[in-house]
């Protein structure tokens, strides 16, 4: 009987036990999601890194992507978006339209956004690389 009750006891107490390192994702091919800025490729222009945290896109499904940039951060002219502020955009498949006049083609792999704009050639146009940003 003792054996039974110990048993018991040591079943009930390991089966509500859960790891502590288990995270919650958000899901990999959704655009809806906060992105750190990573790489600015304009162009012909010198390339532009980016540490994680400096500017932070967060796309939600009321197609208005709010913008922030830490004080201090240095950035081009080419940096679509270049103030703190929330910004209109339309999503139709895998292009993504900002205030209705500046299109990118977008895709998503491996917890990273890549937007490229769509002028002439894809290495002509403008690359923003971005990476799924979780403080």
């Amino acid at each position: 009987m003792k054996t039974l009750i110990f048993l018991l006891a040591l079943g009930l107490t390991t089966s509500g036990c859960t790891t502590t390192d288990q995270k919650t994702e958000p899901q990999e091919n959704s655009i809806y999601s906060k992105w750190s800025l990573a790489k600015l490729e304009p162009g012909f222009s010198p390339v532009e890194n980016f540490k994680k945290g400096q500017i932070v896109w967060t796309l939600n499904n009321n197609q208005e992507p709010n913008v922030k940039i830490l004080p201090g951060t240095n950035f081009s002219n080419k940096l679509p978006f270049g103030n703190d502020g929330v910004y209109d955009y339309s999503i139709n498949g895998n292009e993504i339209k900002f205030n209705n006049v500046q299109t990118y083609k977008f895709d998503i792999q491996n917890q990273a956004l890549v937007q490229t704009t769509l002028i002439g050639l894809d290495a002509d146009g403008t690359r923003l690389s971005f990476t799924r940003y979780n403080p």
